[in-house]
């Protein structure tokens, strides 16, 4: 039976260390869009077996969590009269993450429109074999950029003043975005608004 040769399990991950950027969105609706640098990780195991073992089906590939999100928008009135509103999308849950519409556990679906094969997850083919050598490298690849929405518009509902789309984002000593300024560990996107 073919076993995972565990001492040849690789994984690297890289980070590029590029900040966040913001960018307009056009809709509709209206609103920015804030992206997380990439992603990019690479895994490969060793399948161990007898010549001409049966190994098709296999699969390796990645499986992607996210347990704590903290993500605020305030949004206020151009006067005190004008009011504010506060959104939360944060979290405290465990969230997978997927291809939209896929019930898998795989971050690239086999059944969803995922990448697949090396450059995706990597179920090997009907057919496929341990060679004479006695093992087969198979490798598996993530690609991943997240990216957060946020409307520009959003009605108070309180006295229904709307939200111009100024956009306003803690900043570093050389006054462009920062994502270790203001509040440790948080990131805080707050937009100036005006009456319709």
């Amino acid at each position: 039976m073919a076993t995972i040769d565990a001492s040849s399990v690789t994984l690297n991950v890289r980070v590029p260390g590029a900040q966040t950027t913001v960018s307009a969105d056009a809709g509709p609706p209206v609103g920015f869009s804030f992206d997380s640098p990439t992603i990019d990780a690479d895994a490969s195991i060793r399948l161990t077996g007898a010549a001409g073992e049966n190994v098709a089906d296999w699969t390796l590939g990645f499986i992607q969590l996210k347990y704590i999100g903290t993500d605020h928008a305030r949004y206020r009135g151009a006067t005190v009269r004008g009011g504010s509103t506060f959104i939360s999308n944060s979290n405290k849950i465990v969230c997978r993450d997927t291809d939209l519409g896929s019930n898998e556990v795989w971050y690239d679906s086999l059944n969803s429109g995922g990448t697949l094969g090396p450059a995706g997850t990597n179920k090997l083919a009907a057919g496929t074999v341990i060679p004479a050598a006695k093992f087969l490298e198979v490798r598996a690849h993530l690609f991943d950029q997240p990216t957060r929405w946020w409307a520009s518009v959003h009605t108070n509902t309180s006295g229904a003043h709307r939200v111009a789309r100024a956009c306003e984002w803690p900043t570093g000593p050389s006054g462009s975005y920062s994502p270790g300024s203001g509040l440790a560990g948080r990131t805080y996107w707050c937009w100036s608004s005006q009456r319709p």
